[in-house]
């Protein structure tokens, strides 16, 4: 009791306070005095979301919008070396958190590699790049088992030595000039965290992602990726070419006399692993998780949904991307500061998900997976807040 007097006289007075921030006062006094909270008292972090937010405990919003502000830090701190390109630094910030990997394709000089720098900086992570060229084996990426003799003793001994993965962020430029086999080094990495080299297995720092850039593939000169190492990034992004008003931006702050910009450290990779952890605390709804599984069997029977592509899509989508679109959502979800998933998180990551994972026949003449993700987003019925 002496516990609920103290909350009591700490009680805000409701006409100054947000309704979130009211029930979350009520519910702490309940709890003091019951022991228990009351069915009422847990409902939504945002009466917007109707349904959608019905299992979100409004305190728990405190938390999430505390975790969004510092990746809203984190995105004005990369906007100091980065002019424009909003989708690929939330897309690299969105896998850093989810632990997932990211494809970026465009062509050469729109920011790829600078954005993933300062990245890295601004998270104060371990950094190794390696360009991809046709001459790299996998040992330039994960090591090698090397035969070395001791000066002193004359003796010889088998030294392993590690490589560029190693780290927490890799950037493997231009994945695509690599032959197969050295990009096929990497699943171990990407899937499993670990890598084996000669008869030894080692596991990588945590958090570790791949950020690998490609030129669009009707360039010369490449290897494609197979469709099972593209199933491992989480996203593949577009990234196109800046405006004419982001160019002129761009020579504006890359020819200033005291040198180009840098971003500075804004949190750490503890941190990230700790937003991690609250963006899967973010709640989804089961209408949510039925609309993400409609979505995925769309890609596989797309008549079924009404949608005139069944002789264009071959191959449709993964689980694994009914997987990345539920955590994507939970994140996307949690930047926006709110602690429920709606419908407008799934399709806001649905194209960066799928894009990579549709493959379409002959027949498609000419069609995009992006086209043909936005026809199943527009036919896939979309749930509404009970």
């Amino acid at each position: 009791m002496e516990n609920a007097a103290a909350i009591l006289a700490e009680m805000p007075v409701l006409d100054r306070v947000s309704s979130a921030q009211a029930r979350g006062a009520g519910a702490a006094l309940e709890s003091a005095l019951t022991g228990e909270r009351s069915a009422a008292m847990s409902g939504p972090v945002d009466a917007s979301g109707g349904g959608f937010a019905a299992g979100a405990a409004p305190e728990f919003g405190d938390v999430v919008r505390a975790k969004a502000e510092i990746v809203k830090k984190i995105r004005a701190e990369i906007a100091k070396v980065i002019v424009g390109q909003k989708e690929m630094i939330d897309s690299i910030i969105t896998a850093m958190i989810a632990s997932e990997h990211v494809l970026l394709e465009g062509v050469p000089g729109v920011a790829k590699t600078q954005t993933v720098k300062a990245f890295s900086d601004a998270v104060e992570g371990g950094f190794q790049r390696v360009q991809g060229t046709p001459d790299k084996l996998p040992s330039d990426l994960l090591g090698a088992e090397i035969l070395q003799e001791d000066p002193a003793t004359g003796q010889k001994a088998v030294k392993l030595e590690k490589g560029p993965v190693f780290t927490n962020i890799l950037l493997v430029d231009e994945i695509n000039r690599m032959m197969p086999k050295t990009q096929a080094a990497l699943l171990e990495a990407m899937a499993e965290g670990r890598v084996t080299i000669g008869r030894s297995t080692l596991d990588l720092p945590k958090p570790f992602m791949v950020l690998a850039t490609q030129n669009p593939i009707e360039q010369e000169g490449v290897y494609r990726l197979p469709e099972a190492q593209q199933d491992r990034f989480m996203y593949k992004v577009l990234v196109p070419r800046p405006a004419i008003d982001e160019l002129k931006a761009i020579m504006e702050r890359f020819s200033k006399k005291d040198g180009q910009p840098k971003a500075g450290k804004i949190t750490s990779l503890d941190e990230m692993v700790e937003i991690r952890k609250v963006a899967e605390q973010v709640y989804v709804d089961d209408s949510i998780k039925d609309y993400i599984a409609d979505i995925i069997e769309a890609t596989h029977d797309p008549l079924k949904y009404g949608i005139a592509a069944q002789e264009q899509i071959e191959s449709g989508a993964s689980p694994r991307a009914a997987i990345f679109l539920l955590k994507a959502a939970r994140i996307n979800a949690l930047l926006d500061g709110r602690a429920w998933v709606g419908p407008q998180d799934v399709r806001a990551v649905a194209a960066r998900i799928l894009r990579h994972r549709l493959t379409l026949s002959y027949t498609a003449n000419g069609l995009s997976t992006d086209q043909v993700v936005e026809s199943i987003l527009s036919k896939v019925a979309v749930p509404t807040p009970r």
